[in-house]
C-alpha cells in the first residue's frame, strides 16, 4: 500500500540509510558529552556556553550540579560560599563554584530592603582563584565524594539566580558550614602580603587586632539595622554614646597571666593592629597604645614591585602582586575605594594570626573572625552576635572548677555533666580550673575527651577566707 508524498525507499539502500542515521547519532551523543565536560572548564565554559546555546541552556546544564552566586563585601561572599558548598557536602550534590569575587561590594543603602545586593553583574570582580587555593577547596570538598568545579562567571548562567545565602546558612549542619569556612585558605598572592606585613611586627609588640566600624556606609547601615520593627533591641551597632574606643578595648582586657595556665590573656600595654573605614581614631594613640595598619606594615617595598607603573584607575581583570601592593601600602587611607573587599581579606588573614581579637558583633566582618577562632574573642559593642541567629558555628565555652579535696561524688557528677555537655554541645570548649596533683586518672580522662585543664594553686589568703567562711556557716542549712 502506498502513502501518498512518501517515496519508498528501495530495500538495497536501507542499510546505508540506517548506518548513517546511527553514526550520526553517535558523533552527537559523543560530541555533547565531551561539551558538557569541557564546559565547566576555566578557560572555555563560557564561550561554549555562547556557541552551543540552542542544545545547551544553563537550566540544562546545571540539572546536576548545584549553583548559586555571590553578592556584596568579603563576608557576605565567603559565606554565600561557605552555605553553598556546605548545602552539597550534606546533600551529596556536585557543586560548581562561581570563579568571581568582587573587589567593591560596597551597597547602596539608599536602595530598599531587598534591592540593595551587589553582584558580579553589576560590579567589577577577579577570579576567585585571586584570593583564594581553590585547589585546596576543592580538595576538602572532593574529600567528602562529591565532585566540584570552579566555573567562570556568566550571566546566563548566574545572573538570574537570587543570592540567599542567609537562607542557605540557615538550613545547614553547624559542623560542616565551620568545617567549610576553615577551607578558605588565602591564595599564594594574598599569603605572600600577609607575610610581608608580619615581618614588620615585632614578637614583643604582642598585638591585638581591633576591627572598628566607623564609616559612611556602616552609620547608614546601622539606622536601617536599628528601624527594624520586630521587637528586637538593636541600638548596639556603634560605640555606646559618650565612649570612646579605647576606653571599650581596655575594658575588654585582661591582665598577663602569672603562672602555668594555659589560657591566653592579654596585656594593658599591647599593641593594637588596626582593621577599620579609615584612618584610627585619635583617642588610641593618645591612650598609650602603639597603633599598627596593614598599609604602614607594608610600606617601603616600592622598588621591589615596581609600583609606578601601576595604574589604579583602569579596569583590572586580574590581580597582580604589583598591584595588590600598590593597592594595599597606602599610609593615610584603608584602601582604594575600587579594591576595598581585597584589602578586607587581606586584613582578615593578618588578624587570624594575632592571638587576640576585639570587634564589632553586628559586622559580619568581625563575626567571621569571631567563627573562624572558634568564639575565643570579644567585641566593643554591647549584646550578641546576629549572625549566630542562622550561622550557628558560635559556641560559649564552658567552665567547671574542681578540687581533688572533694568527694567522690563530687568527681562523679563532673564526668557526667561533661559527657553530657559534650554530647549537647559539641562544639564548645570545655575547661576545669583544677586544684591538686595526685589523680593522674581522672587528669588522664579529661585530657583524653578534649578537656582543658588550667592548674590553681589558691592563695594562703583565699584559703583563710574559705575556711572563715565555713567556720561562720550555719551548718543546720548546709
Amino acid at each position: 500500500m502506498a502513502i501518498r508524498g512518501y517515496k519508498r525507499l528501495s530495500r538495497s539502500k536501507m542499510p546505508f540509510y540506517t548506518l548513517g542515521l546511527l553514526l550520526l547519532t553517535t558523533l552527537f551523543i559523543q560530541f555533547y558529552a565531551i561539551t558538557y565536560s569541557s564546559a565547566t572548564a576555566k578557560d572555555s565554559g563560557s564561550n561554549i556556553l555562547d556557541k552551543l546555546d540552542l542544545f545547551l541552556r544553563p537550566q540544562h546544564f546545571t540539572r546536576h550540579f548545584h549553583t548559586y552566586t555571590v553578592c556584596n563585601g568579603m563576608s557576605n561572599q565567603i559565606l554565600a560560599h561557605v552555605g553553598n558548598i556546605a548545602y552539597a557536602i550534606s546533600s551529596k550534590t556536585p557543586i560548581l563554584i562561581p570563579d568571581a569575587f568582587i573587589t567593591d561590594g560596597s551597597q547602596d543603602m539608599s536602595r530598599p530592603v531587598g534591592q540593595t545586593d551587589v553582584t558580579p553583574s553589576s560590579a567589577r570582580y577577579v577570579p576567585l582563584s585571586n584570593i583564594f587555593d581553590i585547589d585546596h577547596l576543592i580538595k576538602f570538598i572532593r574529600s567528602y565524594g562529591i565532585e566540584a568545579k570552579l566555573l567562570p562567571y556568566n550571566e546566563k548562567m548566574h545572573g538570574h539566580l537570587k543570592c540567599s545565602w542567609i537562607e542557605t546558612l540557615s538550613h545547614v549542619a553547624p559542623e560542616t558550614a565551620s568545617l567549610v569556612l576553615k577551607a578558605f585558605k588565602p591564595s599564594a598572592l594574598i599569603h605572600k602580603m600577609v607575610n610581608l606585613a608580619l615581618e614588620r611586627v615585632d614578637e614583643d609588640d604582642n598585638l591585638i587586632c581591633v576591627h572598628h566600624r566607623d564609616g559612611e556606609d556602616w552609620t547608614k547601615h546601622c539606622e536601617k539595622w536599628e528601624d527594624i520593627q520586630d521587637g528586637v533591641w538593636r541600638k548596639n551597632c556603634m560605640n555606646e554614646p559618650g565612649r570612646t574606643l579605647s576606653m571599650d578595648v581596655k575594658e575588654r582586657m585582661l591582665p598577663q597571666s602569672s603562672g602555668g595556665s594555659e589560657t591566653r590573656f592579654t596585656r594593658k600595654d599591647s599593641s593594637i593592629f588596626y582593621v577599620g573605614d579609615s584612618n584610627p581614631p585619635r583617642d588610641l594613640a593618645d591612650s598609650g597604645f602603639k597603633v599598627f595598619t596593614r598599609g604602614e606594615l607594608l610600606l617601603g617595598h616600592d622598588d621591589v614591585f615596581e609600583v609606578e607603573n601601576v595604574d589604579l584607575n583602569r579596569k583590572h581583570h586580574e590581580l597582580d602582586k604589583s598591584l595588590l601592593y600598590a593597592v594595599l601600602s597606602r599610609r593615610h587611607t584603608a584602601c582604594v575605594p575600587e579594591f576595598r573587599d581585597v584589602c578586607a581579606i587581606v586584613d582578615f588573614h593578618v588578624c587570624s594570626y594575632m592571638p587576640d581579637f576585639i570587634g564589632n558583633s553586628v559586622s559580619t566582618w568581625s563575626a567571621l573572625q569571631i567563627a573562624q577562632r572558634g568564639g575565643a574573642a570579644t567585641w566593643y559593642n554591647s549584646y550578641s552576635i546576629p549572625l549566630a541567629d542562622f550561622f550557628r558555628v558560635f559556641s560559649v565555652p564552658i567552665a567547671y572548677t574542681y578540687t581533688e579535696l572533694s568527694e567522690g561524688a563530687g568527681k562523679l557528677l563532673l564526668k557526667v555533666s561533661i559527657l553530657s555537655a559534650k554530647a549537647i554541645v559539641p562544639m564548645s570548649e570545655i575547661h576545669v580550673l583544677y586544684h591538686g596533683y595526685e589523680d593522674f586518672e581522672f587528669r588522664l580522662w579529661l585530657k583524653e575527651r578534649g578537656v582543658t585543664i588550667h592548674q590553681h594553686e589558691p592563695s594562703m589568703k583565699l584559703r583563710e577566707m574559705i575556711n572563715e567562711m565555713f567556720r561562720n556557716g550555719d551548718e543546720s542549712k548546709s
